[in-house]
């Protein structure tokens, strides 16, 4: 990138004691075909040697920002990059995870061909051994446009909610004041509805290039109590914003967080008591829905069972989790 070009995109990479992959993280990055980007690593408070890893990469690359702070988590590391973020756009990746070589290319020319202030690809998983999904791996692309309602995008997909795998307008962002709420998990769930709500054009690829990396000791797969509250935590503070932006979506989303947070519930360790518990919790905030849909009758029935017959829903999702 010659130095005196305009920064077109802010790459923001937290980084927490993952050693073992942040090489290729960082690689996937630097070796892209679009070279206009700048690469922020911040380091939260990390305890191997990915300080050292972040530091090397920065002498070799002017193209390479390192942010050294005490660890406060991964939303407190990705306000830190936002904050000293220069590019028109910004996209998040996670650093146990890597990207193909044209990712930002082909994000690029989708924004600048549809004006797009986001731009939303799928992932293709990668378990802990390292071996790709290849059922996913998809890098040729079919696009659907949301003009004008990118917050009812978001509330029929329900599952666009990661910050990974966007490409996102910054001055929606800053002008905003849109940060990631410090001291939760699920953190995207908390934050991209108020991205989306403020984007005028979305675009949705099913090019599956964001290589997502599943890992063993993950907070995904180390599923805790508190879990369970912030999930119920994010489903109220977004039941009323649902209400007021777009309240034909209320029962559609309701519904699909109620069954994710029974989902996360039934793949933790917790004892039955506490399950139990938590299960009536969960009902306790979604009852009351008429759960009335223009979907496919078979997927909202099913959803719908699953709500409502938590006993059916624990033999489901531990059948589930047993094939896995």
């Amino acid at each position: 990138m010659v130095k005196s070009e305009k920064v077109q995109l802010s790459v923001i990479v937290p980084v927490y004691n993952v050693e073992q992959y942040l090489k290729q993280c960082i690689d996937s990055i630097l070796n892209q075909t679009f070279k206009n980007f700048e690469l922020i690593l911040v380091d939260d408070g990390a305890l191997d040697s990915c300080p050292q890893i972040c530091d090397n990469y920065s002498k070799h690359d002017d193209r390479v920002k390192v942010i050294h702070k005490k660890n406060g988590g991964l939303s407190s590391a990705r306000n830190a990059g936002i904050k000293v973020a220069k590019g028109k756009f910004l996209t998040f990746i996670d650093s146990d995870d890597w990207i193909s070589k044209n990712y930002f290319e082909e994000m690029m020319k989708e924004q600048d061909k549809y004006n797009a202030d986001i731009i939303s690809i799928r992932e293709t998983t990668v378990n802990s051994n390292g071996e790709v999904d290849h059922h996913k791996l998809n890098e040729k692309s079919k696009i659907k446009i949301f003009k004008l309602n990118c917050i009812d995008a978001l509330f029929s997909f329900c599952d666009t909610n990661f910050a990974w795998g966007k490409l996102i307008r910054t001055k929606i962002i800053l002008d905003n004041k849109i940060l990631f709420p410090v001291g939760k998990n699920y953190e995207d769930v908390g934050t991209m509805y108020k991205v989306y709500d403020k984007a005028n054009v979305l675009v949705i690829s099913d090019r599956a290039s964001y290589f997502y990396r599943i890992r063993a000791n993950s907070i995904t797969n180390n599923i805790k109590k508190s879990d369970i509250y912030d999930q119920i935590y994010f489903l109220n503070q977004i039941k009323s914003y649902v209400f007021k932006v777009s309240p034909k979506y209320l029962d559609c989303y309701i519904l699909c967080r109620g069954f994710i947070a029974l989902s996360f519930l039934y793949k933790s360790n917790l004892d039955d008591k506490e399950k139990n518990k938590l299960t009536n919790l969960i009902y306790k905030n979604t009852q009351g829905y008429k759960f009335k849909f223009r979907w496919i009758k078979v997927k909202e029935n099913f959803l719908k069972i699953m709500l409502m017959h938590f006993r059916l829903a624990d033999k489901v999702l531990n059948l589930k989790s047993k094939k896995a």
